[in-house]
């Protein structure tokens, strides 16, 4: 979500270099992943509003619209991405596409997850 939020918020900033760690590039995606895996439509939310999922997550209308409606379209900042090649969140297509759009340079971390702080120390990086 950092990410995200922070492509949003940043885009207009002088930035020198943006660095990011497993960036969500894409929010409508792990929404609509968690959606399709829980059997939710979108009709079924616009109706209930909030939807509270046996994972602890909630699925919430309003921020879905928000996501929806504000797609990241514009980052002319030089960017690296470092993910990792197992992350189960940030998926590697939405990262690949934001790579090419915005000339990103991407690493991956073999056997890496989304959350690198769960890795052990062993790990190598090749670079895309």
């Amino acid at each position: 979500m950092g990410a995200y939020f922070s492509l949003l918020a940043y885009r207009n900033f002088d930035i020198k270099q943006s660095f990011f760690l497993s960036p969500v590039v894409n929010m409508e995606r792990p929404i609509q992943n968690m959606m399709t895996g829980f059997q939710v439509n979108k009709d079924s939310l616009k109706k209930e509003r909030q939807i509270p999922l046996p994972i602890g997550q909630t699925l919430d209308w309003d921020y879905y619209s928000y996501v929806r409606d504000n797609p990241i379209c514009d980052w002319n900042i030089p960017t690296a991405i470092l993910c990792g090649s197992d992350d189960n969140l940030s998926e590697w297509k939405e990262i690949a596409a934001f790579s090419d759009k915005y000339k990103a340079n991407v690493q991956i971390l073999e056997n890496g997850e989304h959350y690198f702080h769960t890795l052990g120390r062993t790990r190598t990086c090749i670079k895309y």
